[in-house]
């Protein structure tokens, strides 16, 4: 996880910075392993802003479009998140903008190129299914809501078919 959260970070996705990590062995080839990161100051997971936070301050086509497009980068720069849930993106009001931010890379993986389309679909597919079993009545993420960040992280404006 240490290894491609920097290489997450050098290739230039927005995500934290890791200061220490530790590695316990428990037995054999198994182990326990723990992160450090720095704390993202005004920054909450992407599940908080939707239901109290900041899609009610900064609307949620900001915070949707700042999502998609680092969703967008991770994929283009060849990193595959498996565990990619609402709790999993970070997202907060900078001096310009919403960023997003993606964590929690222990099981990624790397590609020499860009993501193969059926496994962006998959990811795609694992943060709907977050969605659903967060908010299973869409109380507060309508499948409209859904649809303009799909549209977002494709490029198509609210318009476009």
């Amino acid at each position: 996880e240490l290894v491609i959260t920097e290489e997450v970070r050098r290739r230039g996705i927005p995500t934290v910075e890791v200061l220490a990590a530790c590695v316990k062995r428990i037995w054999g080839p198994f182990y326990r392993g723990w992160l450090v990161t720095q704390q993202l100051d005004g920054g909450e997971d992407l599940w908080t802003a939707v239901r109290d936070g900041l899609v009610r301050q900064a609307g949620a086509n900001a915070v949707f479009n700042a999502v998609a497009g680092s969703l967008q980068a991770l994929h283009r720069e060849g990193i595959y998140h498996r565990d990619l849930n609402l709790k999993n993106i970070l997202v907060r009001q900078e001096s310009d903008a919403v960023r997003g931010y993606i964590i929690d890379f222990d099981r990624a993986l790397l590609f020499l190129g860009e993501v193969p389309p059926i496994m962006v679909q998959r990811n795609l597919d694992r943060l709907l299914r977050s969605v659903n079993k967060l908010d299973p009545r869409g109380q507060y993420l309508s499948p409209n809501d859904w649809k303009s960040f799909v549209d977002s992280y494709h490029g198509r404006k609210a318009d476009e078919p």
